[in-house]
C-alpha cells in the first residue's frame, strides 16, 4: 500500500507538471504575435506623395561619408491615414554592412506623407521608397596652364579618400570642365592646382563589383 501511495502520488505529480508546461507553452506562443503585415496593395484613387523629407546628406551614414562609399536601400512601410508611416523595413541594401538600410528607415521615420485615398477618404497604403546615396571625395590635381588659360598635363597630386578611383575620375573631368578662377590664380611658373569634387559611384565600386580595389573608369 505505502508504495501503491506513492505510486499515485508520482502519476499526478507528473500530470501536474505536464500541465503546467501545457501552460507555460501556451503562453510563451501567445506571448510572441505574428509580425505585421502592410495593408494588401490596394486600387488607390490618389496614390500617397512625400509632403516633406529631410535632406539625403543629413542621413549619409558618417563611415561611408568619410570613405566616400555610395549605396542604396528601399524601404517598404504603411502610409497611414494620419500622414506618417509603420512597420517599416528593409527590402533593399547594397552594399550591406554600411548602415545604408537604417538610414534608409530614420530617413522614413522623419518623413510626412499625403495619405492615399479611396472614395476620398484617406486610408492605410503600401509604400516602398528608394534612397539613394553617392558619396564624394575631393582630388587635386597638378596641371599646367598657358598665357591664354589653356589647361594641359594634369596629374593626380592628392586625392581623399585614396583607392577609390576619385583621381581618375577626376582627370576625366579636367577635360570638360574649367578650373575656378580662383584655382587659376594661384598658377605658379605656368603650373596650378585644380582642387574638385568628385562623386563615387556605387556602380563600379568594390562593394558592389566584388573586386579589390576600384574599377578604373573608361577613357
Amino acid at each position: 500500500m505505502p508504495d501503491a501511495r506513492r505510486g499515485g502520488l508520482g502519476r499526478r505529480s507528473v500530470t501536474s507538471i505536464g500541465a503546467a508546461l501545457l501552460i507555460l507553452f501556451q503562453t510563451s506562443t501567445s506571448a510572441a504575435p505574428p509580425p505585421i503585415e502592410p495593408p494588401p496593395t490596394q486600387r488607390l484613387d490618389v496614390s500617397p506623395r512625400f509632403l516633406s523629407q529631410p535632406n539625403i546628406q543629413d542621413l549619409f551614414p558618417a563611415r561611408a561619408l568619410k570613405e566616400a562609399v555610395s549605396g542604396v536601400a528601399r524601404i517598404q512601410c504603411v502610409s497611414t491615414r494620419e500622414g506618417g508611416t509603420r512597420d517599416c523595413r528593409v527590402i533593399e541594401e547594397t552594399p550591406l554592412g554600411w548602415g545604408f538600410g537604417q538610414a534608409g528607415l530614420d530617413g522614413m521615420a522623419r518623413s510626412r506623407l499625403q495619405p492615399g485615398q479611396v472614395d476620398g477618404q484617406p486610408v492605410d497604403s503600401r509604400v516602398v521608397q528608394p534612397f539613394t546615396f553617392i558619396a564624394v571625395g575631393e582630388v587635386e590635381l597638378d596641371c599646367a596652364v598657358d598665357p591664354d588659360q589653356n589647361v594641359s598635363d594634369c596629374r593626380i597630386a592628392k586625392e581623399v579618400p585614396s583607392g577609390r578611383c576619385l583621381g581618375a575620375r577626376a582627370l576625366r573631368q579636367a577635360k570638360t570642365e574649367s578650373p575656378d578662377r580662383w584655382d587659376l590664380a594661384r598658377a605658379r611658373n605656368g603650373r596650378f592646382a585644380w582642387r574638385m569634387d568628385v562623386h563615387a559611384p556605387l556602380a563600379d565600386s568594390p562593394e558592389r563589383t566584388g573586386q579589390p580595389g576600384c574599377m578604373q573608369p573608361p577613357g
